[in-house]
């Protein structure tokens, strides 16, 4: 009861003075929301380019015909240099048809961890990312024309995402051709 007294002894000053007060809490509190919102938005798109070279299988590959179909699977390190710079392990499927031997098929899933620095010198971060490589493969000259995607991203680069195309030469090992692209933490790449 003596809150009710007080309130109205008075009267109109403290009934001004809560409403100030909430008004100035929610002014604060939608200025604040804007800002939340800016840092969840995405940086700017990070051009990358750089180059990659296939080592050796490692572990026990596998060599299956079913039909016409001839699939490769193995293991193997990829050797990063440019935006990206360190070792990825590349789990591979080569497929090819036994009918069309001058093409093939191949499938890559690259774990990467390291650095990521974009063209203009921003270091992206640093962190773990998984790479999902496809490429055309001209068995006649020993080439492969790809594109890959970029997802996954774990430690400094959760939420990376992105895309590229990588040409060059075919051979494990030795395999080797430059990669280029745009990656982006959060939002679309």
């Amino acid at each position: 009861m003596r809150v009710l007294a007080i309130s109205k002894a008075h009267g109109p000053r403290l009934s001004h003075l809560v409403a100030i007060l909430t008004v100035a809490v929610l002014t604060v509190g939608v200025l604040a929301i804007p800002s939340a919102v800016a840092n969840e938005r995405p940086g700017p798109a990070c051009a990358i380019h750089g180059h990659l070279t296939e080592g050796d299988i490692t572990g026990v590959p596998s060599d299956v015909i079913h039909g016409n179909i001839e699939v490769f699977t193995f293991t193997h390190p990829i050797i990063f240099t440019g935006a990206f710079n360190g070792v990825g392990i590349a789990q591979e499927r080569a497929v090819y048809n036994l009918l069309t031997p001058d093409v093939g098929t191949v499938h890559d899933r690259i774990v990467y961890t390291g650095p990521v620095t974009c063209d203009d010198g921003r270091v992206l971060g640093v962190g773990g990312f998984e790479i999902n490589f496809v490429a055309a493969l001209n068995n006649v000259d020993g080439t492969f024309t790809g594109r890959f995607q970029v997802s996954a991203g774990s430690g400094g680069l959760e939420g990376l995402h992105g895309h590229g195309t990588s040409t060059g030469v075919q051979g494990t090992p030795g395999g080797n051709g430059p990669y280029i692209g745009t990656l982006r933490l959060g939002g679309d790449a």
